[in-house]
């Protein structure tokens, strides 16, 4: 597997990009409080502005994350019923 440090950059639709999207859904899942600005999401995961602007993008137009009033990104979902129906 592809350990998030070597991927800088991922085009949308790529292998590498679901790579990531993978990876990032499951560090909000394995830490449902988790709450980062896109600073802290692209230093977290080693990635380049666009690489990480894309992903967070995706999550959200998915309502996976969903971002607060003070622009940070948090679940999109509150409850295990709520991620099978969006899931």
């Amino acid at each position: 597997m592809t350990s998030v440090e070597e991927i800088q950059h991922a085009p949308v639709g790529s292998l590498e990009f679901e790579r990531l999207l993978a990876i990032v859904r499951g560090e909000f899942l394995e830490m449902p409080g988790l709450r980062l600005t896109s600073q802290q999401a692209q230093r977290l995961w080693a990635l380049d502005a666009e690489t990480c602007e894309s992903l967070l993008r995706t999550l959200e137009d998915a309502a996976f994350l969903r971002r607060t009033r003070g622009g940070d990104y948090v679940l999109g979902f509150r409850t295990e019923s709520d991620l099978h129906v969006r899931g």
